[in-house]
């Protein structure tokens, strides 16, 4: 939905910021208060990078895509009708290892599948369900 992407984009542009900040080389205070639109005109002279100590270069590691093999799975999955998994949030939410009271219920966690995605973002297992 437009909210869920509005809050996937907010979230993307929180931990930007704060990778940004990591890997700033000019003072701290400055860079946290131009953020803010304030404007300190020197240096602090107290913050780790006015002391010269080098920023540190963040790894992004790459998001992974689900496999033909968990494609085929989720599709498998999806074809068994379980009632506890009847809406595409609820498959997301058990493909990611989230249980609720109805797989719990119906024995579900047990299932080969319960948690086959749990290291790709939901919103991406999501569209995945929905697909299916």
């Amino acid at each position: 939905s437009e909210g869920d992407e509005r809050h996937k984009r907010l979230e993307q542009h929180k931990l930007d910021a704060m990778l940004s900040l990591c890997e700033e080389t000019r003072c701290r205070r400055q860079t946290l208060l131009a953020y803010f639109d304030e404007d300190m005109p020197e240096p602090c002279g107290h913050c780790d990078r006015c002391r010269g100590v080098p920023p540190v270069v963040v790894r992004r590691r790459k998001p992974r895509r689900a496999s033909d093999a968990e494609l085929a799975a989720v599709r498998a999955l999806a074809a068994e009708r379980h009632a506890a998994l009847a809406s595409a949030r609820q498959l997301a939410r058990f493909l990611c290892g989230m249980t609720s009271p109805a797989s719990t219920a119906a024995r579900l966690t047990r299932h080969d599948a319960f948690g086959l995605l749990r290291d790709l973002p939901f919103a991406e297992v999501l569209t995945l369900a929905e697909a299916c």
